[in-house]
């Protein structure tokens, strides 16, 4: 049995951005591992860099998926899309790459996913903001090494890439790469031809992009048919302020009338009801606490609130001896799932199973 002081201790760094990264890793093993830390592109500072993409957003989800166990036939055409061999380094099937999905509220504002691209003078990384519609907004250079690495990251010479649809990448990079290229949709060269490998270099890398939306990461789409390593790659992490990590344990009871009145009539509310008893509990207090632990009717209940795709789960506690439940920062095809501190065992909400069974 592990007590809640040592639980809490445990899941308290989780909102820290650090862990983030680190517990992303632990959904790979063995080289994988090794992969993540050497090319896997994910921002340096999510919860920072991506106002740049998305102002006054309100919390978002980050995702790692791999070709190796998502689609290996769509790494052999992304193989083909490319042009030939792909690098031995950034684009092994075993890459991890990271998805951002971007909410205000209730509201999708849009994605986030980048890629590594070998340059001149070091990789290139490369991450594009796409909003809800799946629709190019934004270009950012995260990194590039190089005597010309102002002019690539020029904010004209960026947003002028970003009107162009990200479909039309691989077109432009097949002309850019038999030479000067004439299509008045792709920006000139911002270093006038000084650094020409690190601009064609930049130019495939968007052509990667889009091929990593169509062949492995499918923005919007929640697959529920997939098992194992490609079923648990699907558990997203949640970024959301403020929520708390401790079970609130059977709130205070309050009258009907002073939940829902002509003070707060536009107060939502999940009721949890049984045979002979009720629950009322405010969805403001459910998305502080989302997991609060109650008795109704002299059954021993964990309710579970989702933010994200705001559902509500009611699970069965066990007592000292059975599964009693905390909120965790995972998401499995948009729910948030819950740990069973009992065990340390995390529980699919949606099916109100142990995400392992």
């Amino acid at each position: 049995m592990v007590d809640r002081d040592t639980l809490h201790r445990h899941l308290e760094p989780m909102k820290k951005r650090l862990l983030v990264t680190l517990l992303a890793a632990l959904l790979l093993v063995g080289s994988q591992q090794n992969a993540y830390c050497a090319t896997g592109c994910s921002l340096n500072n999510p919860e920072e860099d991506l106002e740049f993409f998305f102002k006054g957003f309100s919390h978002f989800t980050v995702r790692y998926t791999t070709f190796a166990n998502q689609n290996p036939e769509g790494y052999k055409a992304l193989r083909t899309a490319l042009g030939g061999e792909l690098d031995p380094v950034y684009e092994t099937r075993d890459v991890p790459y990271t998805l951002y999905t971007v909410f205000r509220n209730q509201e999708t504002l849009g994605y986030a996913f980048g890629a590594n691209q070998r340059g001149t003078y070091s990789n290139l990384q490369i991450i594009a903001g796409l909003d809800g519609s799946g629709n190019l907004r934004k270009v950012y250079l995260q990194k590039i090494r190089s005597p010309q690495a102002k002019a690539f990251r020029d904010s004209a010479f960026l947003d002028q890439l970003a009107q162009i649809p990200l479909d039309r990448f691989p077109d432009l990079l097949a002309c850019v790469e038999k030479g000067p290229c004439a299509d008045t949709r792709l920006p000139k060269d911002p270093t006038d031809g000084n650094e020409r490998d690190d601009y064609v270099a930049l130019i495939r890398g968007m052509a990667k992009l889009h091929h990593l939306r169509t062949l492995l990461l499918n923005p919007g789409e929640y697959p529920r048919d997939t098992v194992g390593r490609a079923r648990l790659e699907h558990s997203s992490l949640l970024w959301l302020p403020e929520q708390e990590y401790r079970p609130l344990a059977q709130p205070e009871k309050v009258a009907v009338l002073d939940v829902i009145s002509p003070q707060n009539v536009d107060e939502r509310v999940a009721l949890v009801q049984t045979l002979d008893d009720s629950r009322i509990y405010p969805l403001s207090l459910l998305t502080l606490h989302p997991v609060i632990e109650d008795v109704v009717g002299g059954v021993p209940i964990a309710v579970t609130w989702s933010s994200v795709s705001e559902t509500l789960s009611v699970l069965r506690r066990g007592g000292l001896e059975g599964p009693n439940f905390s909120h965790t920062s995972n998401l499995l095809f948009g729910l948030q799932v819950v740990l069973d501190r009992t065990k340390l065992q995390e529980w699919d909400t949606l099916q109100g199973i142990p995400m392992d069974a």
